[in-house]
C-alpha cells in the first residue's frame, strides 16, 4: 500500500478537533446486564444491522463506530462466544471490524470522528504488514 494512506492515516489518529464530540446512541440492550448468550447475541445482531445500514448510506464515520462496537463485543466475549460472533461475520467484515477496533482502542473511540481520511474500506483493504505498521 501507498505510504501516503498509512501517513494520511497516522496524521488521522492524531488529530484532536474538535475537542467535544457527541457519540451517537447505542441501542439499548448496551448494558452489563447482558449475560446470557442469546442476549449478547441480539445486541450484537442490533449493532451490526446498523454497521450495515450505514455503510449502506456511505457515512464511514458512523460504520466505524459500530465497527468499533462490534469489535469490542467480539474482542470481551468468552472464547466460546467469540467463535459464535464471529460465525455471524464474512470473512471481510471480520478483518475490517477487527481492525476498527484495534486501530482506534488506544485512542479513544470520539477520534473516529476527529477523521477526514480513514474509512472501513482502507482498513479492511490494507495488507497485514501495513496495518501492523500502523498499530506499532
Amino acid at each position: 500500500m501507498n505510504n501516503s494512506i498509512i501517513t494520511n492515516i497516522m496524521i488521522d489518529l492524531l488529530l484532536n478537533e474538535p475537542q467535544e464530540i457527541d457519540l451517537p446512541q447505542l441501542p439499548e440492550t448496551t448494558q452489563s446486564y447482558l449475560v446470557t448468550t442469546t442476549q449478547i447475541e441480539e445486541h450484537f445482531e442490533q449493532l451490526y444491522r446498523k454497521f450495515l445500514r450505514y455503510s449502506r448510506l456511505r457515512k464511514h464515520k458512523y460504520v466505524l463506530f459500530f465497527a468499533y462496537h462490534l469489535g469490542l463485543m467480539i474482542e470481551e466475549a468468552t472464547p466460546a462466544r467469540k467463535i459464535i460472533l464471529r460465525s455471524k461475520l464474512s470473512a471481510h467484515y471480520q478483518t475490517g471490524i477487527y481492525r476498527t477496533y484495534l486501530l482506534f482502542e488506544p485512542y479513544g473511540i470520539a477520534q473516529i470522528f476527529r477523521t477526514s481520511y480513514v474509512n472501513f474500506t482502507i482498513l479492511r483493504t490494507m495488507s497485514t504488514r501495513d496495518f501492523r505498521s500502523l498499530c506499532n
